[in-house]
This record gives structure tokens, sequence and C-alpha cells, in this order.
């Protein structure tokens, strides 16, 4: 996507060379050089000139346009489930985060229903994105996702085999990078399936 952007802005600068220097030596031309004279002829080349610049732009967009909309149906599928599986993981995280800050009250019984299972979907369509999408992903995104990933298999090692970690704090942290990966995901959506155009 940052190449896409780049190639456009450096085309717009290269059109506007061209009408500048066009521009220019017309006006030279017409005030400058004695004798000169506007006829039909060059009034003909520069109406069929500046017509080819607007052609050559508007074919330009289109194959930006289609190329966007390419790189979209590749990559639906698998960033929409990504973010569904991410907004179920980040609501079981934080009712697992509230159920370890109640469960400090001795009076406190849990009435909510866990779903460890939104984890490994999760997993396993992270690993999906990282191993088969991440050539289609940009490097902001890409690096998220190893964020997430990293951060999981900490709260994993608190949870399960380091009694000395503070359960609380790896489940607060886990939160954070998920919700950083949800932001950069739906950034990701939002410029690639061209919701908003920039």
């Amino acid at each position: 996507m940052k190449f896409i952007v780049f190639s456009e802005k450096l085309f717009f600068v290269f059109i506007g060379l061209v009408l500048g220097v066009f521009a220019g030596f017309v006006l030279f031309c017409v005030f400058l050089i004695p004798g000169f004279e506007v006829d039909i002829a060059l009034l003909t080349n520069v109406t069929i000139a500046v017509a080819t610049i607007f052609a050559t732009y508007i074919h330009y967009d289109s194959t930006l346009r289609q190329r966007k909309e390419r790189i979209w149906e590749i990559n639906k599928t698998i960033l929409l489930d990504l973010l569904e599986s991410l907004a179920q993981v980040i609501s079981e995280s934080k009712g697992a985060l509230e159920e370890e800050i109640e469960s400090q009250d001795p009076e406190y019984r849990s009435s909510r229903k866990s779903n460890p299972t939104v984890y490994k979907e999760f997993k396993d369509k992270q690993e999906y994105g990282l191993e088969v999408y991440s050539a289609l992903m940009d490097d902001e995104l890409l690096d998220a996702l190893e964020v997430a990933k990293s951060s999981e298999e900490r709260i994993n090692k608190a949870v399960f085999e380091d009694e000395t970690t503070d359960i609380q704090e790896a489940y607060e942290e886990s939160i954070q990078s998920y919700e950083l990966l949800q932001s950069k995901l739906r950034k990701f959506v939002t410029d690639v399936s061209g919701v908003k155009n920039t």
C-alpha cells in the first residue's frame, strides 16, 4: 500500500512538471518571440495534449483502483475472520481479567462461562495470516501480529507454568497488545478495502 501512495504522488509531481514546462514554453513563445502568433493549429495541439494528460491520469487511476480491489478480494476472508476472532479473544481476556480481580474476594462466585477455544481459533488464524498472507500485509500490521503472538505465549507461561508471575499484569499486557493489533488491523482493512480513500 505504501508503494501505491508513493507512486500516485510521484505521478502527480510528474504531471505537474510536464504541465508547468509546457505552459512555460507556450508563454515564453507568446510573449518573448516577436512575430509568434497563436493560430488554430496550436490551439488544437494544446487541446490534444491536455486531453491526453487527463486520459493518462484516468487510466492510471483506474489501474490503481483495480489493483486495490484485487488486493482486497485476496485478503478479505482472512482479514475479516482475523478481526472477528480477535474481538472474541479481547472479550474473553477482559472477562478472565475481571474474574481474576474479583476472585481475590472470598465471597466471589463466578457466573461467567469461559470459552478458551477462542484463543486456539485466533492462534490458528494468526499463524495462517503470518505464514500465508504476510507478503500482502504491511510491516506495521505484521509487527503487531508478532507482538500479540509473543504476548500470548508469555501469558500462557504465566498462567500455566510460572507461579511467580502476576497473572493480572500478564492479562493486562495481553489485552493491551490485542487492542493495539485490533486498531492496526482495522486501519489496514479500511485502507485495503477502499472504504475510505486516502
